[in-house]
């Protein structure tokens, strides 16, 4: 069964195929599963033709993809329906005999080294706390489901989602009110690792799991980049996903597209949740201020275009700063960031260098995997001081004038080392 859940895992990436033009760049292709894997492979080619192959780049990324994908796909270079292992595994579920013994006996066998200096690592959509709990986490990972810490990351326990038609999960909602009632986004928000069944929800602390009315099959290949609940109502939470902005008002039950398009983040306003900013693919932030039913399209200070991806940072210590960050559509690396000091309403250029989504230490190279990893936070006990993920970890204190690499992917000139691609931030509500 482990098999077959592993070929299901790898399988939800495919779908029928066909082509598209040669201006949509070779990552775009990649993540869309209707593109035939012919057409990924030469744009990956001939986009590389003319530039330097450098660490950081996604070049690895492609090549990894590429070695999975190519004995996968059909001789035309259609990509596989991703519900075809999850169908055969239902089989083999229906016609497999009955356990017949309980006894044995398994001991954990390895690995238990933490990897360093650029050691292998799975990859982790978000880490959130439970509210008002500094030593209970859920980390969300892309194609392994949900995890639970309760001592603050020394031992992690699986929750009960191995047996989902789709076992990533991109971002979790928990409600402040009864830590049972747990929210999970499935699928994977940022690679298309795993497809989204939508939103499920537990009402027992994630023993078990059921379908809201934000239902999805995997074979629509469809993505969550963002799930955030209300601060003070929990019948109400949005989703920005790759097939529009979605909200519930009743903690599920029914869900309404609110936005057409396909987004990754959504923000509340700290001090009003009436007011929320959403954002996501190429040039496009919006607001809203009735808690996600209706958005505008805010425009001022911010590139009309160039822009590949776009993520969004607020604190509690300042209501009124809203942080854009952008990704360039040229080369994946750093398009800019962007400061509004009234809400969202405008905003200024804060930086457009050095090059916060790259390899290099210095931000010194051009390029990056905004398209992959695109990450921003800032912390809730001083607006000015904002850490921004990409490759590597760099950090302002002075709300995007200066910027330091503080994180570096394999170490390099005495930063602490932290593993390459950062997916998310998140602070703890209340400390730095």
């Amino acid at each position: 069964m482990r098999k077959i859940l592993a070929s299901f895992f790898f399988a939800s990436f495919f779908s029928v195929a066909f082509g598209q033009s040669d201006d949509v760049h070779w990552s775009d292709k990649m993540e869309d599963p209707n593109v035939n894997f012919y057409d990924v492979q030469q744009s990956f080619e001939t986009y590389w033709e003319d530039h330097e192959v450098e660490k950081g780049k996604g070049f690895k990324q492609f090549k990894r993809w590429e070695w999975f994908m190519a004995p996968r796909v059909y001789p035309s270079g259609n990509r596989i329906n991703p519900s075809v292992a999850w169908d055969n595994l239902q089989d083999e579920m229906r016609n497999m005999p009955a356990e017949k013994s309980a006894a044995g006996v398994w001991t954990y066998f390895g690995n238990t080294d933490v990897p360093v200096n650029g050691g292998g690592a799975g990859r982790v959509n978000m880490v959130r706390n439970q509210p008002g709990s500094s030593t209970i986490f859920y980390a969300c990972a892309p194609g392994g489901g949900l995890w639970k810490t309760l001592n603050a990351g020394t031992s992690w326990s699986l929750m009960n989602t191995d047996l989902l038609a789709s076992i990533g999960v991109s971002d979790i909602a928990i409600d402040p009110t009864n830590s049972n009632v747990l929210y999970i986004a499935t699928g994977d928000g940022d690679a298309g690792d795993t497809y989204s069944l939508g939103v499920l929800k537990s009402t027992d602390g994630g023993a078990t799991w059921n379908s809201t009315g934000l239902n999805w099959n995997v074979t629509q290949t469809r993505r969550i980049g963002r799930l955030i609940m209300h601060p003070s109502n929990s019948n109400i939470l949005v989703a920005a996903t790759s097939n529009g902005m979605y909200r519930t008002t009743d903690g599920g039950t029914t869900w309404t597209q609110t936005l057409a398009g396909n987004y990754k983040d959504v923000e509340w306003r700290t001090d009003n949740p009436n007011t929320v900013f959403c954002t996501g693919d190429a040039d496009n932030f919006f607001r809203s201020t009735d808690t996600g039913g209706s958005w505008t399209q805010i425009t001022s200070g911010l590139p009309t275009s160039g822009v590949s991806r776009m993520a969004i940072a607020v604190s509690a210590a300042n209501a009124n700063t809203v942080y854009i960050l952008a990704g360039s559509s040229a080369n994946q690396g750093f398009f800019g960031f962007y400061r509004s000091t009234d809400g969202g309403t405008s905003f200024t250029t804060m930086a457009t260098s050095p090059n916060l989504l790259g390899w290099s230490e210095t931000g010194s190279d051009t390029g990056g995997q905004a398209w992959y990893d695109l990450a921003v936070a800032s912390d809730p006990t001083n607006a000015d001081v904002v850490l921004v993920g990409g490759v590597n970890v760099w950090k302002t204190t002075n709300g995007g004038s200066n910027w330091s690499c503080v994180g570096h992917w394999y170490g390099a000139a005495g930063i602490p080392y932290v593993h390459a691609d950062n997916h998310g931030f998140h602070f703890i509500p209340g400390t730095s």
